[in-house]
């Protein structure tokens, strides 16, 4: 199975530790957010009474004993340690002991072969499998410190063919009893989780009854002179369904989050220690790894994940009107890659899987009693004071489109002096304001007219419009995932509108039918318009075959956000939008009432636009920079919000036909000018830009190469 997962090849810390010289570490180990000092924030208090221990010799017992009050005892310790642990150690699991010390001894030996050996086995470059570290991917990444060999296990088709045979012969044949218990044992769990949770027709467990995924992770922390300033593992959640851990040895080191307490794991003898995913109602729990001065830690970690040819999201049985769905469904092909496309940190991955719906900005600023912000809405660190006083309308690039809409017989002055405005307004501004865009007057003022009317609509009308569970579309905010992530001071109307295949039935016709006509009219104008751009600057690039317009010209993406930016008591707290590039190829802006706001990124000092009378404010997007290999880069930009007035905009997104790859074209690449970009489908590029907040030029930044 391909992962775009491309772990960087990371020295071996266990070799590193053989110098007997060594005493302080080396600084890209050295994690001191880890709170390892803060002794306030570990339990010391714990004992191993507190920490659930599930016999699984009493959930074994005949059909006929379910009944029993031993069976029921013992379904209910299940349920509370999975409710409010999220970890268990389970005695009595059926794995024979001979089987379980076996592994141990197999590991012991794998991490005391003599480097040479363990380098047979090393990652290969682009791979997660193999001796190495997985999940690092880039050099300035602060490095866990441990050495680990990661595997997949089963189905056999996963398995890797050039690393597999050449394991040790005795650790393959343990292997293949191990993870062959060990997946029987997991079906086993759930199957009793199932129970507990009246769940029926194996709605957990027909995710792994057949082909379900397996990994196996074998895992050496060892000793370090400076403890309190490295991690073994840094807090995160497992992204699988369960984990099923194993100590090779009986260092302790494994600590997990409970009540915001950090609480030792005391491993029993031979015993698993458990982790579990529901609809919220069994959460996955943070842990980490802590590390020792004198003594190496060997863990051999088993994850189980789903066959690829399921859903990932919560199961219908725990679906009422009361517990409504708290995280989103996707393919487990597309869950998988996300999981392989960044390092684990906290409960993050999690955290984008869950919906989250804002409150009305614009309903908020209504009480008249509202003197301060609430706190989610605080965003502090918006540098206010580095802006541009002094920038007048005459240095923000206006374009006359007229100028570039003459007949093809008047290649003027006229038109070659509007091409270079334009070229140079691309190249050093990426934004511009068009004049004289063809788009009518009418059509224009009744675009603003209708958005007006819109945002003044009662609350109960707007909720018709509201933003559902799992979808970005509607009013409400997007790229909102989680409850602890700040707010930009907006409300907005988010739509997909071309092609029209694209339209959400359940949103699209329950639009006041005034704003659906107009939309009706303007998106293709819009449309036509961002055409004629991009053909513009195809012909100054000096591009031919459509390029670029062949990305848009037929089916096209168009989305269009109608967007308030309501009145605030303090200003100076919050942002209308955070500073960010647009991760389009072109975002065509139209204000809907002269309320000054964005604010442009211009040799580092924040630029205010001053809208002119309908003009479009044109800008380039991150799909552009890739495309013209940085000529044109895509500039950050953001939204301030005014103390006394609302300020109404109308931003219509275009991005490519998904059939399409997007990558530099091929006529600006030289052996002068490489390329500087990944070259990656739309479907892959679109579903990455709607997994992440607009953070900079953050995604951007993903897609170098270099």
């Amino acid at each position: 199975m391909e992962f775009k997962s491309c772990s960087l090849i990371v020295p071996s810390v266990l070799e590193m530790t053989k110098d007997p010289n060594m005493v302080t570490v080396p600084s890209r180990y050295i994690q001191l957010e880890q709170d390892q000092l803060d002794e306030a924030n570990i339990d010391l208090n714990s004992s191993s009474d507190d920490f659930p221990v599930i016999n699984f010799e009493n959930l074994s017992l005949p059909m006929s004993h379910h009944n029993s009050q031993l069976y029921q005892s013992e379904l209910t310790k299940l349920d509370l340690a999975c409710k409010n642990w999220g970890f268990f150690q389970l005695v009595n699991h059926g794995v024979s002991n001979s089987v379980v010390e076996k592994m141990k001894e197999e590991v012991k030996k794998l991490f005391e072969l003599p480097i040479e050996e363990r380098e047979k086995l090393w990652q290969w470059p682009g791979e997660v499998e193999g001796f190495g570290h997985t999940f690092v991917f880039n050099d300035q990444q602060k490095v866990n410190w441990k050495d680990d060999l990661f595997l997949f296990t089963l189905p056999h088709a996963l398995r890797n063919p050039n690393l597999f045979p050449n394991l040790p012969s005795s650790l393959r044949e343990i292997l293949e009893i191990y993870s062959s218990d060990l997946a029987k044992l997991a079906k086993s769990i759930i199957s009793q989780m199932e129970k507990v949770l009246g769940i029926e027709n194996k709605e957990i467990l027909r995710l792994v009854e057949f082909d379900g995924m397996q990994i196996i992770n074998m895992i050496n922390y060892p000793p370090c002179p400076q403890p309190e300033k490295v991690i073994g593992v840094k807090p995160h959640s497992d992204t699988v369904i369960l984990t099923i851990l194993l100590q090779a040895n009986q260092v302790e080191g494994l600590q997990v989050k409970k009540d915001g307490k950090w609480v030792l794991v005391k491993p029993l003898p031979n015993a698993f220690i458990v982790n579990i995913l529901t609809n919220g109602l069994y959460p996955s729990i943070e842990h980490r790894v802590v590390v020792n001065p004198k003594e190496e830690r060997l863990s051999i970690a088993t994850f189980l994940n789903p066959n690829l040819k399921y859903d990932i999201g919560p199961v219908s049985s725990l679906i009422t009107p009361q517990n409504p769905p708290k995280y989103k469904t996707v393919t487990n092909k597309e869950y998988v890659k996300g999981t392989f496309s960044s390092e684990p940190d906290g409960k993050a991955y999690l955290d984008i899987m869950k919906f989250v719906i804002v409150p009305s900005v614009l309903e908020m600023t209504k009480d008249p009693n509202m003197v301060t912000v609430p706190s989610r809405y605080i965003q502090l660190e918006q540098d206010q004071d580095n802006v541009d006083l002094n920038s007048s309308s005459d240095d923000f690039p206006v374009i006359n489109f007229q100028n570039l809409s003459l007949p093809i017989s008047h290649n003027s002055q006229l038109y070659q002096s509007e091409l270079t405005k334009l070229h140079l307004a691309c190249k050093n501004w990426g934004f511009f304001q068009l004049v004289n865009h063809s788009v009518s007057n009418s059509v224009v003022e009744k675009m603003k007219e209708e958005v007006k009317k819109l945002f003044e609509l009662p609350i109960e009308e707007r909720e018709k419009l509201w933003q559902r569970p799992g979808e970005v579309e509607g009013f409400g905010h997007t790229f909102v995932f989680n409850d602890q992530q700040k707010v930009n001071w907006k409300d907005d109307l988010f739509l997909f509108i071309l092609p029209h295949a694209l339209r959400n039935p359940n949103l699209f016709p329950k639009l006041p039918s005034s704003l659906r006509e107009i939309l009706e009219i303007y998106s293709l104008e819009l449309a036509k318009l961002a055409k004629s751009i991009i053909s513009q600057m195809e012909k100054v690039l000096g591009l031919k075959n459509k390029e670029i317009l062949r990305l848009v010209e037929f089916d096209g993406m168009q989305s269009i956000n109608m967007i308030n930016y309501p009145p605030c008591p303090q200003p100076e707290k919050v942002i209308g939008v955070k500073p960010h590039s647009d991760t389009v190829i072109l975002t065509i802006l139209l204000q809907a009432n002269q309320v000054e706001g964005l604010q442009v990124k211009k040799d580092d000092k924040w630029v205010l636009v001053k809208p002119l009378p309908n003009a479009f404010i044109v800008n380039v997007g991150d799909i552009i920079e890739i495309l013209t290999n940085g000529l044109y880069p895509s500039i950050e930009h953001r939204v301030v919000v005014n103390p006394k007035e609302e300020r109404l905009s109308i931003a219509t997104f275009l991005n490519p036909n998904l059939e399409y790859d997007i990558g530099p074209v091929s006529s600006l690449i030289t052996q002068q000018n490489p390329p500087k970009y990944k070259t990656v489908t739309s479907k892959e590029y679109i579903k990455g830009v709607f997994s992440n907040e607009p953070d900079g030029k953050a995604y951007v930044d993903i897609m170098k190469l270099y």
